[in-house]
């Protein structure tokens, strides 16, 4: 097994998905500041509406070429393949952007308080993005992770400098999501100038669409019920309470999900092409290997990260928004997004076994009944206990969700076994709890800045790893070759 190639892969996308991810962290403060609470709550509810749609208008199609590409051989089959299903994105997307532009009224009243116009915007995005979402996965799927990195990189920045630009000169929200349009569509002339370099022109031909369809569409389902477990909240809690309390809600949910939603994007990109290979050509033992290290690596780093959030959540939304309201109020919300990014992120290793099995309708059934858990919850918990009661929520849908995952991954197969480290995870929560107490202690004795602690709490808790041999030498030794 080429370990070297998946952990470099790994580490291209990583640091792709570090940079992407300040793409959000910068726009908090400017959209805070120039929007408003009300104004940053509609845009979150547009981020939300372009989770939910996309799954939709794709069928599940960019998830197939993850699975299937990597089977092929004969890149005029793979064209031909391509093709075939492109046409269906396009045919599938602009039937649900024509309806969303003509027929607006309905999701602007529920959802966007009477204004026809952002949903209208939102509808040409849409359609734009999901022909992209389809085009950039081709570089995922020949495992191009270099060149996906850096379209990734290029046209998410872009949308936040333009973006920013609009904001600052009165253009408001709508500017905001005018900057996406401009960026999105430069990007679509991109990549279907690189796909037609790439792949030989053939006209659709449907019968070649049935087994990525068989693959993609049951995953439809637990796409769009992994939506209302993860961002469903934000639309009730605009509906329970108003947009404004979206935007009190969105900032500590998104610090709380920040490191296990990056480390899940680097495992969702590299991990399904990758371990298909493995997988088809019958190297189960390297399966396991991948699945064995990725799983201590997210624990490495997600289980100190929740601690430090418990302690430096308030501190940090201060210094993002600078706004105390935003801070006290959706502080907490951090703790409770970083602990569900932890059950978040080792349900998404379980469920790499049954992509491998191709048992995508029982990641449908797992995230189903954790959708409709969520949606009880919430419809129960945000009246009383408010944007708290969100959170809670979602802590509890996660937690069903896991617990389907391990019995379906884990006890009901045997073909595919992870092997649970144990003395490497005790070794992990020995060393964030002790940076815990020492934080603890220097923020109640000393004025700190927190981007100080989060150095300090950083050190100490690699040092302590070091010093018991959580992280071994030829572990070290191994990365820095890599690095190389």
């Amino acid at each position: 097994m080429n370990l070297k190639k998946v952990v470099g892969d790994m580490g291209v996308i990583g640091i792709s998905n570090i940079i992407i991810s300040t793409k959000g962290i910068l726009l908090i403060p400017i959209l805070t500041r120039y929007l408003g609470a009300e104004g940053y709550g509609l845009w979150v509810q547009a981020m939300a509406t372009f989770s939910v749609v996309i799954p939709l208008m794709v069928l599940g199609l960019p998830y197939s070429m993850l699975r299937i590409f990597p089977s092929r051989d004969n890149l005029d089959e793979i064209s031909k393949d391509f093709f075939s299903i492109y046409f269906l994105v396009i045919a599938a997307s602009m039937t649900v952007s024509l309806l969303l532009f003509f027929f607006p009224q309905y999701l602007a009243d529920a959802i966007f308080e009477g204004r026809t116009f952002i949903v209208r915007i939102i509808a040409i995005i849409l359609f734009v993005y999901s022909t992209n979402n389809l085009m950039i996965n081709v570089f995922r799927a020949f495992r191009e992770m270099k060149t996906f990195a850096v379209l990734d990189i290029s046209y998410k920045f872009g949308e936040v400098v333009l973006a920013a630009f609009f904001v600052f000169i009165g253009f408001g929200l709508i500017g905001a999501l005018l900057a996406l349009l401009i960026v999105r569509g430069s990007m679509f002339v991109i990549l279907v100038s690189l796909s037609l370099k790439r792949f030989r022109f053939h006209l659709p031909d449907l019968s070649r669409t049935k087994e990525y369809l068989d693959f993609g569409v049951p995953t439809i389902p637990s796409n769009i019920s992994h939506w209302i477990v993860s961002m469903s909240d934000r639309y009730l809690i605009g509906i329970f309470l108003g947009a404004t309390y979206v935007g009190f809600y969105n900032p500590g949910y998104s610090i709380g999900q920040l490191i296990p939603f990056i480390i899940g994007g680097i495992y969702g990109s590299v991990l399904p092409p990758t371990l298909s290979e493995y997988y088809e050509k019958g190297k189960l033992a390297d399966v396991e290997q991948v699945l064995d290290l990725s799983l201590k690596y997210f624990f490495l780093v997600s289980i100190p990260f929740l601690f430090g959030v418990m302690l430096l959540y308030e501190p940090i939304l201060l210094v993002l928004t600078g706004d105390a309201t935003i801070s006290a109020e959706g502080g907490v919300i951090a703790t409770y997004s970083a602990f569900t990014g932890l059950l978040y992120g080792f349900g998404l290793l379980l469920g790499m076994i049954l992509v491998l099995k191709k048992q995508t309708n029982i990641l449908g059934i797992k995230w189903t009944i954790a959708a409709v858990v969520n949606l009880s919850a919430n419809i129960i918990l945000i009246p009383r206990l408010g944007i708290q009661g969100a959170a809670i929520s979602t802590v509890i849908a996660y937690s069903v969700a896991t617990v389907i995952a391990v019995y379906y991954s884990l006890l009901e197969q045997k073909e595919i076994n992870i092997h649970f480290d144990y003395i490497s995870y005790g070794k992990i929560l020995l060393s964030s709890i002790i940076m815990f107490i020492l934080l603890y202690f220097l923020r109640q004795r000393i004025l700190a800045n927190v981007f100080f602690l989060i150095a300090i709490g950083v050190s100490v808790y690699f040092s302590f790893m070091y010093l018991i041999r959580g992280i071994k030498k030829e572990e070290i030794r191994f990365l820095k070759s890599v690095i190389r």
